[in-house]
């Protein structure tokens, strides 16, 4: 029985290299659970309901391992899914602020409370300039960097990822490295008008911290990328 613990040192069988995933009836099966506990967990929503569907993949994928069947690593599985789910969500929440849904009930509800608890720039004159939303316009210039840009590349190089193609792999890199701008730029424009923004929530620099550490994933990500061996990926 073939045992997959990491991708650096992985012995992959010679039918199971180059996208045997798709071949594999148990894996199919376990990567269609997969995508659904994805698209659920991106949904921002909706989230809670993805786990039910992410621990059927688990399972799946776990009695491929016993049987010989696991066709990939697990760490590609789980760095690509939080990669994948982390864009999503980010891609669909920051979304509803840069287009039209900002002024929904429901988005001039939830933004602003989100602002009045985490960060003011989504409290402060919410939906007061043309364009909508929040009024921090250099904020709204990296939301269109981010929707439009980062994260769906983002989304497609994490399921290539997933999927084991070797440019999937590659987006990846340059993805991340691109978060990583993307994160500096972020924490630069917060602490530029740190009083109106901070100075503004009730839990302050703590609670903003609580919020966005999560995005700093590429700093992690990264240095992982670079120890992955390229063969075991296909074309």
């Amino acid at each position: 029985m073939t045992r997959v613990d990491d991708v650096r040192n992985v012995e992959v069988r010679p039918e199971s290299t180059g996208g045997a995933a798709e071949e594999n009836p148990l894996m199919k099966r376990a990567d269609r659970f997969l995508l659904i506990g994805i698209v659920l967990g991106g949904t921002w929503a909706f989230g809670v309901f993805s786990i039910p569907f992410l621990w059927i993949a688990y399972r799946l994928m776990s009695q491929a391992q016993r049987e010989g069947r696991l066709t990939r690593p697990w760490a590609v599985t789980i760095i690509g899914t939080f990669c994948l789910i982390d864009a999503s969500v980010n891609f669909i929440g920051w979304g509803t602020d840069l287009f039209m849904a900002h002024d929904t009930t429901l988005m001039r509800t939830l933004w602003p409370g989100y602002g009045k608890l985490v960060d003011g720039a989504y409290y402060i004159d919410y939906n007061s300039l043309a364009v909508g939303g929040l009024a921090n316009l250099s904020e709204k210039v990296l939301q269109f960097y981010g929707v439009l840009v980062m994260y769906p590349m983002r989304m497609a190089a994490a399921w290539a990822f997933v999927k084991m193609k070797r440019w999937g792999l590659q987006a990846m890199v340059i993805t991340s490295f691109m978060y990583v701008g993307f994160w500096v730029a972020y924490v630069a424009n917060l602490y530029l008008a740190f009083n109106a923004r901070m100075g503004a929530s009730s839990w302050g620099v703590t609670g903003w911290w609580i919020m966005v550490i999560i995005y700093a994933s590429p700093f992690v990500v990264l240095p992982y990328l670079y120890t992955v061996n390229r063969d075991l990926f296909s074309d």
